[in-house]
């Protein structure tokens, strides 16, 4: 079986007063170079100071919003750092798949 990769694009950091609210990038999360999530980073409005995981699923069942088929999803776990976060990506991205259907998104 081949091995799954996912890939990881940092964006550009905040600039001007932005930075001081927002002063870590996010992160993209790209398999087969198109994207599905990104690394969340810790800004002033985060209680814990962590970095998190979020992602899009298509939906299995209809929910109140007809008019789109997918959804956003968070990791319950949070992260002190965003190498923690990549590598519990690339180390559960196999069990991802097994229970979701990825949404991709253009950039």
């Amino acid at each position: 079986m081949k091995k799954i990769s996912i890939t990881f694009k940092r964006q550009p950091r905040a600039t001007g007063l932005a930075s001081i609210g927002t002063p870590y990038p996010s992160v993209d999360i790209k398999l087969n170079k198109q994207k599905f999530g990104w690394i969340s980073p810790p800004t002033w409005r985060t209680d814990d100071n962590k970095w998190g995981i979020y992602f899009s699923i298509k939906k299995s069942e209809p929910d109140s919003n007809p008019n789109c088929d997918w959804k956003n999803v968070s990791i319950k776990t949070r992260f002190d750092t965003e190498e923690d976060a990549r590598q519990w990506m690339v180390n559960n991205i196999e069990r991802i798949l097994e229970k979701y259907q990825l949404h991709f998104w253009e950039d």
